[in-house]
């Protein structure tokens, strides 16, 4: 999965994430799911990005490999 610069993470309430650039175009497939998306945040080096679910559930995503790393 190419995670180039400037690309767009979107989390839905059906619990997908998705990278994207920004001329809209989908980089890879689904990142993964989740429950109800209410928040992400992407690292710095934009390699991770964590999601947050209505329940308070959080999980760390690495981008260049879409798999959990830690869910809490």
């Amino acid at each position: 999965m190419d995670t180039g610069s400037c690309n767009i993470i979107s989390g839905s309430n059906d619990g997908s994430i998705r990278q994207w650039r920004r001329d809209g175009e989908a980089v890879g497939g689904l990142l993964g799911t989740h429950e109800a998306v209410v928040s992400l945040a992407v690292s710095p080096d934009e390699t991770m990005v964590v999601s947050g679910s209505a329940s308070g559930r959080l999980r760390l995503w690495n981008i260049k490999e879409g798999r959990v790393v830690s869910d809490t």
